[in-house]
C-alpha cells in the first residue's frame, strides 16, 4: 500500500508540474490562451486549540488544501479575541485578548475552520522565584524552608495578607508575591548554676552557653549584694569579680529561662616578701671588693620592715641596709644564704613573715702568671711544612693583660714570633727566653725546640698538582691527565691526581721524542726516593729500547754526571701498559748533592714509546714500603751468545741491563748450566763443540744476590769439513784371482784437520793410510770407513765422526744378478722425481753385474705378450698406457742370455697419473707459470697492481705483534709490490684447467677477500663457464694484538663433489677482486686439487661446505653475509651492554650483533625489522645452535625455506628466548628430522611495539648449521610450531 500511495504521489506531482510548467509557458507566448484553472483540494479538516494571551501560533496552507494556484483567504470571527492572516502559504494566529472565536480559512469552495480559545496568565512569585498560571487556575504552596539563621523557625507563607501553610492551594486571578514568615526560637536551660568560692581581690569566668541556649535571645545578670561581688555578661561570658568577703546570689537571666549561682568571698591572706638570688663578681687584677643590693616584692599596701642575716658567718661580708658587701684577698668561689624577719601592720594586727635567698660570690685573679718554666717540643720541626711561629701567649695564664713580650730581650709585635734561621736536614736545638710584661709587672719562660728545613730536599712540584702542572719542569712537550682509567677495559692508571703523559701519549699514534727535565733538590734524609713511570716500553723482542729514567748530578762545574739510569720495568701489556707503576731508588750514598730528575725518550713512533710520570717523592725518612720495586740495583734481559768453533772457542758475555740502577755498582755474575762441552768463568766461556745451551747467570752485589738472567748460547762450528768421496776399486779376475790381498790407498791430512781411519769389517785392515782386503770370491764388497777429525787449530774440540764408503768390485768370468730376482718399481707419473712426464725407459742390464767383454742378450713378455726393443732399454709412452689414478701394473719377465749363461727375473712397474688432477703449480713455487694475472689500477691495465709472488712470511712491521701470512715457501700476495696501493686495484687471478678427481677434495689457503660480494674465489666448470660456485673465506678474523689478521692466510678443505661437480668435470680455479676497500684485496698459496679416495684432508684444514653459514658469529666485524632492515641493532665487539662491567653477554669470539653499543650510548629497543642471513643447505637431521639475548617482547628467530618452484617461504622453526634473562646471550641448540637436504636461511624478526612490554630488542652470536653433535652445556630450544620438522 505504501509504494502504491507513494507512486500516486510521484504521479500527482508530475500532473502538478506539468501543469506548472504549462502555466508558465503560456504566461510567456503571446497570444495563446490560458489553460484551464484546476480547482483546490480540502487536505484536512482543522483543529480546536487554547492560546495565550500574546501569543502567535503557523499552521502551512497547505497541510490542510491544495490551492491549486487558487486565491486564499482567513477570517477571524472575533478580531478582539484572535486575529488571522496568510502570507506565503503559512496562516499565522495571533491571541489578543481572553476569549472565543473561529478563523475560517478559505480558497474557493474550500473552507477549513479553527477553533481558538484565547486565555490569560499570571506570576505567581515565591521567595523570588516565579511560576506562571493559567487564569483562575491554582497553585499548591511548597515545603516549609529550612531557615539560614539556625536561631530562627518557619511560621506561615505571607500570601497578601493572609498566612497559609504549605500544601495549602491558592486561586490565581491576578500577580501573586508570597513569602516566609520567621520567628525566633524559645531560649533552653542546659543545666542550673552552682556554688563559686572567689578569693578577695579575684574573680571568676562561665561560658552563659553551658548553662542556657540563647538562640540569640537577650541575657541579663544581677548580683543580690553588690557590695561583696559583681556580676556582669559581654561577649557570652559570665563575670563575677570578688568586692568583699561575704555570701550573694548572683542570677542569670534569659526570657522565662534563669540559673542563680551561690557565692563567697573569701577573706585576704598577707603574702611573704620576695628576695631575687644575687651575685657579686671581681678581679683582684683591679680590686678588692664588690657589693649586690637586694631586689625585693612585697605585697601592695603592706609595709614592711627588715631585719638581715647571713645563715653561716663569714667575715669577709657585711650588710650596708639593703646592700651586701664583700671583701677578698684571695680568689674564691661561694654562695652565701642570707636569711631575712619581715614584720608590717595589716588591719592593726603586726603581721611578721620570714625569707630567704642567696647571693653567689666569684672572686677571680686574672694578674698574668706562667703556666710552664720551660717548653721543650718533643717533635723536630721541619721548615718545609711552612714557617714555624710560637704563640707567646699560649704559656701565659691571663695573657689578655700582657703589653709587651721580648724574646730573648728583642721587643716582639704582638703574641706572634716567628723561628728563622739557616736551616739543613740536620736537626739544630733552638733556645728561646721568651718574657711577658704589663704595667707594674713582668714575668718570663724558657722555650726550647730543634729545627730542621727539608725544603731544599724536596722535588717541588714532584706530583704535577699546581695551577699550570708542570711548574719547574722544562722540555715538556706532552699534556697532562687525571683520568684514573685507560681504554675500554678500564685498566687502572695508578696514579695519584694529575700525571705526565708525553708526546701524544694519550692516542695510539704515539710519536716524536722528548727530553723532560724535572726542578733540582738536595739529596737528604735517607735518601730514598720514590716516583711512578708509565709506557715507556722498555724493551721489545729483547731489544732495548732508548726509554729511560736518569738521576743526574747538578754539579757546579756545569759537568753533570748521571749517578743512576732506570727503566718501567713493570711494563706489561695490556694491564701495564699505561698504568703508572711505582718505584723507589736509593741515593744515600749521595747525601748532600744537588740532582735532578731527566726523562728521556728518543723513541719516535707508536707502541708506548712515550713518557708518562708521576708522583717524584724525595724525603723520606726510612726505606718505602716493598710494594716499591727497587730500582736501585740493575734488572737483566735475558740475551744470547754465540760464537764460531771455526773462529774461536772463547766468548764473553755481555749482560744486557734492562735498568742500570744506581751506576757505580759492581756485580758479580756465577754461572749454571747443564751439559759438556761448554765451561764458564764468570762471564768467560769457552766450548768445545757445537751445540745451544741454556747459562744462568746469578748477580750479586757484595754478599746480596740481586738477580739473575739466563743467556742462550748458541756454538757452532762452521769451519768446512772434509768430503770423503766414495770410492770405487774394481778389479779383473785375473788380478784379484792370483793375488791374495789388495791395498787401497786412503787420504792424506788436511790443512785444518788431521785424519785417523777406522773399519769394523773382519776381513779388511787399515794401516796408517792404507786398506787392506783379501777376497775369497767374485763380488762386489762395500767397506765402510769411519773417519776421526782433529782440529789443529783447537785440539779439544769435539767432532763430528765422518765416514765413506770403498766398494771393491771383484769381477766373475760371468753374468750374475745386481739383485733379486723379483724387482718391483712403483710411482706416479706426478712423482717430481719423474722428470719426463711423456715416456719411461726401462733398462733392464740396470739389474744384472756383467763383466767386461761379455755381451748379453734380452727376451721379454710384458703381461705375458712378447715386446719387440732393440738393446737392453724399452720404452712406455704413458699417453698409449690409458692410466688413471688407479694404479695399473705392468709385469716384464726378462730372460738374459751371456754365453752359457742364462738368467731369469721379473721386474714388476705398478704405475698411476694423478698429474691432470693436479693444479700445475698450486703453490706458486714456479711463481705465476700456470695462472693468468688481468689487474686494472685506476682504470689502466696494471697486472702488478693486483698483487705478486712474494716469500715474506710477515706483515704490517709496526704493529706491536706483527701478523704472519702463514704461507709456505712462495705465494700469491696483494703486498708483493705496492702495499699502500693494492687495495684499490681491481682485476682476476686464473688457474689453468685441471680435472676433478680421487675423492673431489680441494685444499687451498685464502686470505683477505673479507667481503664475498667484492672478492671472492670461485670454481668454475672449463666448458662453458656455466657453472660456477663461489668459496667463502669462511674463517677470516682480525683481532688486533693476534698473530693472525685480515691478510693472514687461511687453510681450508672443500668438497667439489657436495658442491654439485663430478669426478672427470674439468674445471679452474679463478679470484676475483672488485673491491677498493675493507680487505679489498687476496693472498692465495698451497692449492692442492687432489687426494685419493681414503685419504680426504683433515680436520686441521677449516671446512667450506653449503652446509656451513657464512659469518654466523660477525666475526668479519660486519654484516656481511648478513641483510638488516630497520635500524634494531650492529655489530660490535663490546664485552658488556649499558656500559656495566657487571652486564657480560657471553658471546663467542670478538664480535656480535647486538642492540646497544656502549661507545655511544645508543639503545635500539623501539625500533621493528628483520636480520636475514644467506641461504645455506640444512642436512637431514642437522643440529643447528645460536646465542640469543634480550627479545623478551616480540622478538623470534626462524629457519626458512625460501621460496621456489613457485611455492611460497615455509617457515620450517621458530625460536624465542625462553629462558630470558635480560641482555646475556643463552646458549640453544635445536635437531631437525627433515626428509631430504633443505636449502634455508636464518631470519629474526623484531615487530614489537613501542608500548608491547620490556626487553623489545635482542643480541645474537654463534649461530652455527648443520654440527656433528648436540653442544655440551647448550639448551634446547623449544620450536613453536606444532611440526615437528
Amino acid at each position: 500500500m505504501k509504494k502504491i500511495g507513494r507512486m500516486l504521489a510521484a504521479l500527482l506531482a508530475a500532473v502538478l508540474l506539468c501543469a506548472a510548467m504549462g502555466v508558465l509557458f503560456a504566461a510567456c507566448g503571446e497570444g495563446t490562451e490560458e489553460p484551464p484553472q484546476t480547482d483546490p483540494v480540502k487536505v484536512a479538516d482543522g483543529i480546536d486549540f487554547d492560546l495565550a494571551v500574546g501569543a502567535e501560533r503557523e499552521f502551512a496552507v497547505a497541510d490542510y488544501i491544495t490551492a491549486n494556484g487558487n486565491t486564499v483567504s482567513v477570517s477571524s470571527e472575533e478580531e478582539g479575541t484572535a486575529t488571522a492572516e496568510v502570507a506565503d502559504g503559512v496562516l499565522t494566529i495571533a491571541a489578543v485578548s481572553s476569549g472565543v472565536t473561529t478563523v475560517t480559512l478559505t480558497c474557493g469552495d474550500v473552507t477549513v475552520t479553527f477553533g481558538v480559545t484565547v486565555y490569560r496568565t499570571f506570576t505567581v512569585s515565591v521567595d523570588g522565584e516565579e511560576t506562571q498560571v493559567r487564569e483562575n487556575g491554582t497553585f499548591t504552596l511548597p515545603a516549609a524552608p529550612v531557615p539560614e539563621d539556625e536561631n530562627m523557625r518557619f511560621v506561615a507563607w505571607q500570601v497578601g495578607d493572609e498566612q497559609k501553610q504549605p500544601q495549602d492551594v491558592i486561586t490565581v486571578t491576578a500577580d501573586v508575591t508570597v513569602t516566609a514568615v520567621y520567628e525566633r526560637k524559645a531560649p533552653v536551660k542546659v543545666k542550673n548554676g552552682e556554688a563559686i568560692e572567689i578569693a578577695f581581690g579575684g574573680s571568676e569566668r562561665r561560658n552563659v552557653a553551658d548553662y542556657i541556649t540563647t538562640y540569640g535571645n537577650a541575657v541579663s545578670v544581677s548580683s543580690e549584694e553588690e557590695g561583696t561581688a559583681t556580676a556582669e555578661v559581654a561577649d557570652g561570658v559570665l563575670t563575677i569579680a570578688a568586692v568583699s568577703s561575704g555570701v550573694t546570689t548572683v542570677t542569670l537571666t534569659c526570657g522565662d529561662v534563669t540559673v542563680t549561682f551561690a557565692v563567697t568571698v573569701a577573706l585576704p591572706e598577707v603574702a611573704a616578701p620576695v628576695f631575687k638570688n644575687g651575685a657579686i663578681s671581681f678581679d683582684l687584677f683591679e680590686t678588692n671588693s664588690g657589693s649586690y643590693t637586694f631586689g625585693i616584692t612585697a605585697p601592695a599596701g603592706v609595709d614592711f620592715s627588715y631585719k638581715y642575716a647571713l645563715a653561716e658567718e663569714d667575715a669577709n661580708a657585711s650588710f650596708d641596709g639593703n646592700t651586701l658587701v664583700y671583701t677578698a684577698a684571695q680568689p674564691t668561689q661561694k654562695t652565701l644564704t642570707v636569711n631575712v624577719t619581715a614584720t608590717a601592720t595589716v588591719s592593726e594586727e603586726t603581721v611578721e613573715k620570714t625569707a630567704s635567698f642567696t647571693v653567689t660570690v666569684n672572686v677571680t685573679d686574672s694578674t698574668p702568671r706562667v703556666i710552664e718554666a720551660e717548653i721543650i717540643v718533643p717533635k723536630t720541626v721541619d721548615l718545609y711544612e711552612g714557617a714555624y711561629t710560637i704563640d707567646l701567649s699560649a704559656n701565659i695564664q691571663n695573657a689578655e693583660n700582657v703589653e709587651e713580650y721580648t724574646v730573648n730581650d728583642s721587643p716582639v709585635d704582638g703574641t706572634s714570633y716567628a723561628v728563622t734561621g739557616s736551616f739543613t736536614d740536620k736537626a739544630q736545638d733552638v733556645t728561646l727566653t721568651i718574657a711577658a710584661k704589663w704595667d707594674d709587672g713582668s714575668i718570663s719562660y724558657v722555650y726550647r725546640v730543634s729545627v730542621m728545613d727539608s725544603t731544599a730536599y724536596r722535588m717541588p712540584n714532584g706530583g704535577f698538582e699546581d695551577e699550570t702542572h708542570g711548574s719547574g719542569w722544562s722540555g715538556m712537550t706532552g699534556t697532562f691527565s687525571n683520568l684514573d682509567t685507560y681504554w675500554e677495559a678500564d685498566w687502572p692508571s695508578n696514579n695519584d691526581g694529575w700525571y705526565y703523559v708525553g708526546v701524544d701519549g694519550a692516542t695510539e699514534g704515539l710519536s716524536g721524542t722528548e727530553t723532560v727535565v724535572s726542578p733540582s733538590f738536595v739529596v737528604g734524609n735517607s735518601g730514598w726516593i720514590t716516583f711512578k713511570l708509565g709506557s715507556m716500553r722498555p724493551e721489545q723482542n729483547g731489544v732495548l729500547r732508548n726509554i729511560y729514567l736518569e738521576i743526574v748530578e747538578d754539579a757546579a762545574d756545569g759537568e753533570d754526571v748521571v749517578l743512576a739510569r732506570v727503566r718501567n720495568v713493570d711494563f706489561k701489556d695490556p694491564e701495564a701498559a699505561l698504568r703508572l707503576n711505582d718505584y723507589k731508588l736509593d741515593l744515600s750514598q749521595y747525601k748532600g748533592k744537588t740532582v735532578f730528575i731527566r726523562a728521556v725518550d728518543q723513541e719516535a713512533g707508536g707502541d708506548f714509546r712515550s713518557l708518562y710520570l708521576d708522583a717524584f717523592v724525595t724525603w723520606y725518612d726510612a726505606e718505602p714500603a716493598d710494594t716499591y720495586t727497587d730500582l736501585s740495583k740493575a734488572y737483566y734481559l735475558d740475551t744470547a751468545a754465540a760464537f764460531d768453533l771455526a773462529q774461536t772457542n772463547t766468548a764473553t758475555v755481555v749482560p744486557v741491563l734492562l735498568s742500570e740502577g744506581l751506576l757505580n755498582k759492581e756485580y758479580t755474575y756465577a754461572a749454571k748450566f747443564e751439559g759438556d762441552g761448554l765451561t764458564a768463568d764468570g762471564l768467560a766461556l769457552k766450548a768445545t763443540k757445537s751445540g745451544v745451551y741454556t747459562v744462568t747467570y746469578t748477580v750479586s752485589y757484595g754478599e746480596e744476590e740481586i738477580g739473575s738472567f739466563s743467556v742462550t748460547v748458541t756454538v757452532t762450528n762452521t769451519t768446512p769439513l772434509p768430503e770423503f768421496e766414495n770410492a770405487v776399486h774394481n778389479y779383473a779376475y785375473g788380478k784379484w784371482e792370483t793375488d791374495t790381498a789388495v791395498n787401497v790407498p786412503l787420504p792424506e791430512d788436511g790443512e785444518r784437520f788431521s785424519y785417523s781411519y777406522s773399519v769394523s769389517e773382519g776381513t779388511a785392515s787399515i794401516d796408517g793410510r792404507t786398506l787392506t782386503y783379501t777376497p775369497s770370491a767374485a763380488g762386489s764388497v762395500q767397506i765402510t770407513v769411519t773417519v776421526t777429525l782433529t782440529d789443529k787449530n783447537y785440539p779439544d774440540t769435539d767432532l763430528p765422526t765422518l765416514s765413506f764408503t770403498v766398494t771393491l768390485n771383484f769381477a766373475d768370468n760371468e753374468i750374475t744378478l745386481a739383485g733379486g730376482n723379483n724387482i718391483s718399481v712403483a710411482f706416479d707419473v706426478n712423482d717430481a722425481e719423474i722428470a719426463d712426464k711423456e715416456v719411461y725407459t726401462l733398462d733392464f742390464a740396470d739389474y744384472l753385474v756383467i763383466p767386461v767383454g761379455k755381451t748379453v742378450s734380452y727376451a721379454v713378455t710384458m703381461n705375458e705378450e712378447g715386446i719387440v726393443f732393440d738393446g737392453s732399454s724399452y720404452t712406455l709412452v704413458f699417453a698409449d698406457l690409458g692410466l688413471g689414478e688407479t694404479e695399473q701394473e705392468f709385469v716384464f719377465a726378462v730372460t738374459a742370455t751371456s754365453g752359457k749363461t742364462q738368467l731369469e727375473y721379473t721386474v714388476t712397474l705398478r704405475i698411476k697419473d694423478t698429474y691432470q688432477y693436479r693444479l700445475y703449480n698450486g703453490g706458486f713455487d714456479l711463481d705465476l707459470a700456470g695462472w693468468t694475472l688481468d689487474g686494472m689500477m685506476d682504470n689502466e691495465k696494471n697486472d702488478a697492481a693486483l698483487g705478486g709472488i712474494s716469500e715474506a712470511t710477515g706483515y704490517w712491521e709496526n704493529e706491536t705483534v706483527p701478523p704472519v701470512f702463514n704461507n709456505d715457501g712462495k705465494f700469491f700476495s696483494a703486498y708483493a709490490y705496492t702495499p699502500g696501493e693494492t687495495e684499490r686495484a681491481t682485476g682476476t687471478l686464473r688457474s689453468s684447467n685441471f680435472i676433478i678427481g680421487g675423492s673431489g677434495w680441494i685444499t687451498y689457503k685464502l686470505g683477505g677477500a673479507k667481503n664475498i660480494e667484492q672478492v671472492y674465489l670461485e670454481v668454475v666448470s672449463a666448458d662453458d663457464g656455466a657453472k660456477r660456485v663461489k668459496l667463502p673465506n669462511f674463517d677470516w678474523s682480525n683481532n688486533a694484538g693476534s698473530l693472525v689478521r685480515g691478510c693472514t692466510l687461511v687453510s681450508y678443505r672443500a668438497d667439489l663433489i657436495e658442491y654439485g661437480f663430478t669426478r672427470g668435470e674439468e674445471v679452474y680455479l679463478l679470484l676475483t677482486d672488485n673491491g677498493a676497500n675493507d680487505y679489498g684485496l687476496f693472498f692465495l698459496d698451497s692449492v692442492v686439487t687432489y687426494y685419493p679416495v681414503g685419504s680426504e684432508p683433515d680436520d686441521s684444514f677449516n671446512l667450506v661446505s653449503k652446509y656451513r653459514l657464512f659469518n654466523g658469529g660477525f666475526e668479519t666485524g660486519s654484516l656481511m653475509g648478513w641483510e638488516l632492515t630497520g635500524d634494531i641493532g650492529v655489530v660490535t665487539d663490546d664485552d658488556n651492554y649499558w656500559n656495566d662491567p657487571n652486564n657480560v653477554y657471553g658471546k663467542n669470539g670478538r664480535y656480535l650483533f647486538s642492540w646497544y653499543t656502549n661507545v655511544d650510548g645508543v639503545s635500539r629497543e623501539d625500533a621493528t625489522g628483520t636480520l636475514q642471513s644467506r641461504v645455506f643447505t640444512l642436512k637431514k637431521n642437522a643440529i643447528v645452535s645460536f646465542l640469543l639475548g634480550g627479545g623478551q617482547t616480540g622478538v623470534s628467530l626462524e629457519f626458512v625455506r625460501p621460496a621456489a618452484d613457485g611455492a611460497g617461504e615455509e617457515v620450517l622453526a621458530r625460536f624465542t628466548n625462553q629462558l630470558f634473562d635480560d641482555g646475556r646471550l643463552i646458549s640453544y641448540y635445536y635437531q631437525f628430522n627433515l626428509k631430504e637436504d633443505t636449502q634455508c636461511f636464518v631470519r629474526v624478526i623484531d615487530e614489537a611495539a613501542v608500548d608491547a612490554g620490556s626487553w623489545r630488542c635482542f643480541a645474537l652470536d654463534g649461530v652455527e648449521t648443520n654440527l656433528a653433535a648436540k653442544p655440551a652445556g647448550y639448551n634446547l630450544a623449544v620450536n613453536q610450531l606444532s611440526a615437528d620438522v
